[in-house]
């Protein structure tokens, strides 16, 4: 747990510190950088893990995530 702050905390200096170096980049770059660091940020086994358990939560998620797929991710955070 200790360690998503310490990344949260050097992502955020990364940030500050670049910014002017990532401030000129073409957007397709920050895109395919945004693509590769994307299937680390989702668990793809979960939905499946929550269908075999418990179906009432695999609805829920699949409820939550086309809410924030569709409409944004606020609109996904108040109705998850």
């Amino acid at each position: 747990l200790m360690h998503n702050f310490i990344n949260s905390f050097v992502m955020a200096v990364i940030l500050l510190a670049l910014t002017p170096v990532i401030e000129i980049l073409p957007k397709c770059t920050l895109a395919a950088i945004i693509i590769v660091a994307l299937p680390s940020l989702i668990d793809f086994k979960k939905p499946f893990e929550l269908a075999r358990v418990k179906m009432d939560d695999f609805l829920l998620w699949v409820f939550t995530f086309c809410i924030t797929l569709f409409s944004g991710v606020q609109y996904g955070i108040v109705c998850g």
